[in-house]
């Protein structure tokens, strides 16, 4: 009879953690809602823990709801329960979450329930990230043209314009007088010093605009992360003082209003803004967390676009390089003109 009884109490159903309806495809920037279950089928569980860790690069959109049976823990990335399951017990979860820009295409939620000492279940779904489209910089006609598409429209029109020219010379007999070597490859570093410099200039139209267009609102601070480089390169958000990893900038998930209408999204800063060290990140998440709502400025144009430190940054040092080249090049090829002249 013992035997039967301890063969029956291992059979027992452990308690399970699964997805209800998961979405398999989401858009950063875009928040949406995720649900799970914590069901107990068999007997009394004196002690469990269910844990759901936020994949990197995902924050709440959304406090979680008087119906989640966890605590979100900011520090650990995870919505964590630890405590007794009564027979039968199914305790229901609803997160609103949001992912941030530059994430990977592609991610693992999983969610487990622990029953010590060895046992648990879960459940793992995957999920594809796509990313959103890319504010127009300017309209054109009715078609809006990011910067990135500027710079190639910039370096597509000048290469254009330097090939035009190269006919012009051949045409009028002196395309066999055509330099070489340094002088033929000229043009394209010509090229590319300038387009990169029509990025610099979008970039700063853009920072501009955050100082005298952007509108001024409050944002409730729902969730912060940091942004980073791995070592293979990559940006995403990570935890805290990452020991292996190159600290970028913090990431707020953000909650406002716009004309009336509850507006939630992602932002921090411009993209001049260069990163900060880790000891300044760990300080300004601090900060703006214990604040809880803090001054913040969104583009009219695309209220989805919000920031709380607007201006100019430190980015446009860079903007020195292809002035640099540029301004060597005008020195190099200026003695050489004068000494075919002569």
């Amino acid at each position: 009879m013992l035997l039967a009884f301890a063969a029956a109490a291992g059979a027992a159903e452990p308690p399970t953690a699964r997805f209800i309806e998961p979405p398999r495809q989401v858009v950063a920037g875009q928040a949406f809602d995720l649900r799970f279950e914590l069901h107990n089928p068999g007997e009394a569980v004196n002690y469990s823990r269910l844990q759901f860790d936020l994949p990197p690069g995902f924050l709440l959109a959304a406090p979680a709801g008087p119906d989640c049976v966890a605590r979100f823990s900011p520090q650990d990335r995870q919505l964590v329960y630890e405590g007794p399951l009564e027979p039968g017990q199914r305790s229901p979860c609803r997160v609103r979450l949001v992912v941030a820009p530059d994430t990977s295409t592609h991610a693992s939620l999983q969610v487990r329930v622990f029953t010590p000492p060895e046992r648990h279940a879960g459940d793992v779904v995957p999920l594809e990230i796509g990313q959103p489209v890319a504010p127009a910089a300017v309209t054109l006609g009715g078609f809006g043209i990011t910067r990135a598409g500027l710079v190639v429209m910039g370096l597509l029109a000048l290469g254009g314009l330097w090939m035009l020219a190269q006919h012009l010379r051949a045409r009028t007999g002196r395309g066999a007088r055509a330099q070489r070597g340094f002088e033929q490859g000229l043009p394209l570093v010509v090229v590319f010093c300038l387009g990169f410099l029509a990025y610099f200039g979008s970039m700063a139209w853009d920072d501009a605009r955050t100082l005298q267009a952007w509108q001024t609102a409050r944002c409730d601070v729902l969730d912060a992360n940091v942004r980073h480089e791995s070592a293979g390169g990559s940006s995403r958000a990570a935890p805290r003082n990452p020991a292996t990893e190159k600290v970028h900038k913090p990431v707020f998930s953000l909650r406002y209003d716009v004309n009336g209408r509850s507006m939630q999204s992602i932002g921090f800063s411009t993209e001049s803004r260069l990163s900060y060290t880790a000891g300044e990140v760990a300080e300004v998440l601090d900060d703006f967390q214990r604040a809880g709502s803090v001054p913040c400025w969104y583009d009219p144009e695309v209220p989805g676009r919000v920031m709380v430190l607007r201006g100019f940054g430190g980015a446009y040092f860079f903007a020195l390089i292809p002035l640099g080249v540029l301004a060597l090049l005008a020195w190099a090829v200026g003695p050489r003109r004068r000494r075919t002249r002569t």
